[in-house]
């Protein structure tokens, strides 16, 4: 039996890989973006550095909300 664990905080690329394997294939690193910094839907990310981090858990309710 495998498991996948899943990182508390990844990336943008990592954040939107990990909405695409949730069933929503169009979305871009734009739409991340637009999420984060327009609709409120997805806070935003911690930024470490010139780096962002999302929260997966976030990255989930985004996903329940769209």
């Amino acid at each position: 039996m495998s498991t996948t664990v899943t990182p508390e905080w990844v990336s943008a690329h990592k954040a939107v890989e990990h909405i695409r394997r949730k069933g929503i294939d169009a979305f871009t690193l734009e739409s991340l973006r637009y999420y984060a910094y327009r609709t409120n839907l997805l806070p935003k990310p911690t930024v470490i550095g010139r780096h962002a981090y999302w929260r997966t858990a976030d990255l989930d309710q985004l996903v329940a909300q769209l």
